[in-house]
């Protein structure tokens, strides 16, 4: 469930329905209005603020759990999942934007994305993982890549399933 506590006043202030899977993240997006919410399943939770009882929207297409999200700005979160890529989804319209940092190559050992954050100037992105490795992904591009809207869906959720078949064959 999703929890909203007043500080102030050192009370509930709303719960939400209780889901089947955990909630991994939170954030608020575009001006205070939403909150975006991520799952275990890979799906964003979007909920309208003072309507915590449930979701108003979805974001689908992450193929496992997401472990990590912080906001770009007010339109675009960036993910980190456990399949070991970094994605920049849009907020309403929802959609995944780009793949930020691929760099597994097929058959290589996958690790969970942990923890992502952007400098102060959002021109640089660093992510951590459980193989004791910090890596530093430059996003400097991200802003003309939201603007363009060139993501091809076909083309990606295709490397992605390449990409879960030939770690699931390794893991096997």
């Amino acid at each position: 469930m999703l929890g909203v506590f007043d500080l102030r006043k050192k009370s509930l202030y709303a719960m939400s329905d209780h889901f089947e899977e955990d909630l991994t993240s939170v954030q608020i997006c575009k001006d205070g209005k939403k909150v975006l919410a991520s799952t275990s399943e890979g799906i964003i939770n979007i909920f309208s603020w003072d309507w915590f009882g449930d979701c108003n929207d979805r974001i689908v297409g992450h193929p496992g759990s997401i472990d990590t999200m912080i906001k770009y700005d007010e339109d675009t979160v960036i993910t980190g999942c456990e399949d070991g890529l970094i994605r920049a989804i849009s907020v309403l319209p929802n959609k995944i934007i780009a793949i930020l940092g691929d760099t597994l190559e097929p058959g290589e050992e996958v690790f969970h994305i942990q923890k992502v954050t952007l400098s102060h100037d959002k021109k640089l992105l660093a992510s951590c993982t459980l193989d004791n490795m910090v890596k530093i992904i430059d996003v400097t591009t991200l802003e003309q890549r939201i603007r363009d809207d060139d993501f091809d869906e076909e083309k990606y959720e295709a490397s992605v399933k390449q990409n879960l078949k030939a770690n699931h064959g390794k893991q096997e």
